[in-house]
This record gives structure tokens, C-alpha cells and sequence, in this order.
């Protein structure tokens, strides 16, 4: 099993696919699993890898609180370990978060956000966790017959995390983050795909921030969780 030493936690990673390397961000209580199916899709034309970010997954835990920062140097070595210079970001959701910070402090060849955090600012924990974890729990259970699979991956990094402290603090650290104007500042282009009946992002606003940023925009039909329920979505970016 590929696994690569951050900041002395052990990070498990997938690593799929040749040609240009795309480094795809999970969500929160996300993982590698739940990308499975939009991997070999982005495999056909790049080299993906694919990281469970501690605490979940196969990876380590959280041993200390951690900022934004912690993460963004821990992401960038990754990047080094794995010997890439200037990566397409792909991430979805609260991974978006990373994705932006990286893209503010390091050069990417694009940034790709899909249904992104980060730009819409989160008033309590609590709106994240209900927004960015229960909810899409909820819709995942209702669409059981096709995503409980799905269901099932966020369950288990939930529980796992329910009594890691160091988890929960963490996450009290980082929810108001808002990078809506200082994504601006990003090291490379930015595209922003926008799926028309996201639950939790709508694509009015969406639309809206994309245009305040200068971004590139991409619309895709289904939910927020379209990676997942309609991977095939994707080759509508990749042409």
C-alpha cells in the first residue's frame, strides 16, 4: 500500500492513471473510496493521486489541532514527495478549502473547485458539519439504492472522529474560513464547476462568485455530490 510520511503522520494515497498529474482533494468525512468511480475517468488522460487526508481513510489521525496553514504546507509536501512541480488541484466541496489555500501560497497549472467551500463563509460549526457532512449523509441515505455505498464511507470516518478531540477542535479552527477575495491571488487559472441542482451550493450563487473572480466556469447536471452520483459529469471539464 502506497503510503507517505507528513509531519509524522503516516498519509495513505492512490495513484492512478499516466500523463499530466492531477492531485484530487476529498471532502470532509471523504475519502479516496469515494472517488472511485470518477478516478478511471481522469486516469484515461491523467496521472491522479488521490490522498485520505488524516483522520481519514487508511491515514493517521490528528494528534494536534491543526490550522490552515498546518495544512496547506503539510499538502505542499505531499506535492514535493510525490516529485510534482506545478499540479492541476481538483477538489470538491470542503476540500476546496486546501485547494484554495495551496493555490494562494504555491503555483498550480489550473484550480479546479467543484461545489466549493471556501467561497460561500460558514456562520458555526454546526452550518458546517450539518451542511458539509450530515446533509449529505441525508441525501446519500434517500439515494441508497445508488450511493449507500457512499453512505457508508462517511459513517465511518464520522465515528471514527467522534471522540478525537483534536478532530473536533480542528474543525472549530477552520469553518469560517473565506478565501472569496483573496482567491484572486491564485497562482494559476481557476475553473469552478457548478452542478444545477446543488442542494447546498446553489448555482445562482455559484455563478455569481465565478464571475466576481474572473473564473472559468463549468455547469454539470445533478447534486452537490455529482462526483460521486454522476462521474461521467466530468468529461465535460476534461474536454
Amino acid at each position: 500500500m502506497p503510503y507517505i510520511k507528513i509531519d509524522g503522520l503516516q498519509v495513505y494515497y492512490e495513484k492512478k492513471g499516466k500523463g499530466q498529474p492531477l492531485v484530487l482533494i476529498p471532502g470532509i468525512f471523504c475519502d479516496s473510496r469515494t472517488y472511485q468511480k470518477i478516478i478511471p475517468i481522469l486516469a484515461k488522460k491523467y496521472t491522479v493521486y488521490v490522498p485520505d487526508m488524516p483522520s481519514h481513510g487508511k491515514s493517521d489521525s490528528y494528534n494536534k489541532v491543526m490550522n490552515i496553514n498546518d495544512f496547506g504546507h503539510g499538502f505542499h509536501k505531499m506535492i514535493k514527495t510525490w516529485k510534482i512541480k506545478k499540479p492541476i488541484i481538483f477538489a470538491h466541496s470542503a476540500g476546496c478549502i486546501l485547494a484554495i489555500k495551496y493555490a494562494i501560497d504555491y503555483p498550480v497549472k489550473e484550480l479546479v473547485i467543484a461545489a466549493p467551500a471556501g467561497l460561500i463563509q460558514m456562520k458555526s460549526v454546526f452550518q458546517i458539519l450539518y451542511e458539509l457532512s450530515i446533509k449529505k449523509l441525508i441525501t446519500a441515505f434517500r439515494q441508497s439504492t445508488k450511493t449507500g455505498w457512499v453512505f457508508k464511507i462517511g459513517f465511518d470516518n464520522f465515528f471514527r472522529n467522534l471522540f478525537n478531540k483534536w478532530f473536533w477542535k480542528t474543525l472549530a479552527k477552520n469553518y469560517d474560513v473565506d478565501y472569496s477575495k483573496d482567491i484572486k491571488k491564485a497562482k494559476g487559472p481557476i475553473t469552478i464547476i457548478a452542478a444545477d441542482r446543488d442542494e447546498l451550493f446553489p448555482y445562482p450563487t455559484i455563478k455569481k462568485i465565478a464571475k466576481n473572480i474572473n473564473a472559468k466556469l463549468i455547469k454539470v447536471n445533478g447534486l452537490h455530490d455529482w462526483p460521486v452520483t454522476s462521474p461521467e459529469e466530468i468529461k465535460k471539464w476534461m474536454k
